[in-house]
């Protein structure tokens, strides 16, 4: 539940601090903290696996947390904050009513759906191949990796050709993620899968959605759109999640993969008729 509180607040406070000259480059200058985070624990809990004991686990999790809520006091607001207002239902009905808004929303919610899906199974794929948890591990370790570097990467593109190529690249690449996951026939196949595809499906769309969202909005309205932005998000995991396992329980985790394929392929299309005017 406050996860996505967090997402969308600390998004807006990064908007806030980002040179309005190289927004995106800034963005993900800070985003890229998060997969350095990742990786560090990955190999932390690697060398250290006792840590993932439950004794251990759940009382360092709540100290790192507590760390953060220390750190996060010592965060200011910048001065020139707009003034601060009421949020009705009428501002998010406007905000929707707003063609390029409502369009980049449905996209956002297919792509999301498929990507969820894909990627949130891949322990459950690996372990269906005869995999081991530390190739499960690996397969989270070459997604973490690669996703520091091409976080910077994608952000200083975004700023020189643009959002929408870069989110249309995403939107191509994802259903090619998904039906790659369906060919496999080893670990090793999905290890590679997860190093090769990360960086053009959720570096991508991690790093510039939020970018091009607060390109739609007003400077009033930029926490409201990122708030919309991760409740289709938000909506869509959830939904991915119940309907995934679903499916995978009827025509299984190959045919799973499949039906994400094809969602994926629906935000595709959709993003190729919503961004084919791109500049």
């Amino acid at each position: 539940m406050f996860m996505n509180t967090l997402t969308t607040l600390s998004n807006v406070l990064i908007l806030d601090y980002a040179s309005l000259s190289s927004i995106s480059k800034s963005f993900a200058s800070t985003r890229v903290w998060a997969p350095i985070g990742f990786l560090v624990m990955m190999l932390t809990t690697g060398f250290y696996p006792k840590l993932t004991e439950s004794t251990f686990m759940f009382p360092i999790i709540s100290l790192v947390f507590l760390l953060c809520f220390l750190i996060l006091l010592a965060i200011k607001e910048l001065e020139f904050k707009v003034e601060t207002k009421i949020l009705t239902f009428n501002d998010v009905k406007r905000l929707i009513s707003v063609k390029e808004v409502r369009e980049f929303l449905l996209f956002m919610f297919f792509y999301s759906f498929a990507l969820v899906g894909t990627s949130g199974n891949v322990n459950l794929l690996i372990k269906y191949l005869g995999g081991t948890n530390s190739d499960i591990s690996w397969a989270l370790v070459v997604c973490a990796a690669p996703e520091i570097p091409m976080s910077y990467f994608w952000g200083h593109m975004a700023d020189k050709v643009g959002r929408k190529p870069l989110l249309l690249l995403a939107g191509l690449a994802m259903p090619i993620r998904s039906f790659l996951y369906f060919l496999t026939g080893r670990a090793f196949e999905v290890i590679l899968i997860q190093f090769f595809t990360h960086i053009f499906t959720f570096v991508i769309s991690i790093n510039v959605a939020p970018i091009y969202v607060n390109d739609l909005v007003s400077p009033k309205e930029r926490a409201t759109g990122q708030g919309i932005l991760n409740l289709s998000v938000a909506l869509s995991q959830t939904l991915s999640s119940f309907i995934s396992g679903n499916v995978a329980n009827m025509v299984g985790l190959k045919g799973m993969y499949i039906f994400l394929a094809v969602i994926g392929l629906i935000s595709a299309i959709w993003g190729l008729k919503i961004f084919r005017k791109s500049k």
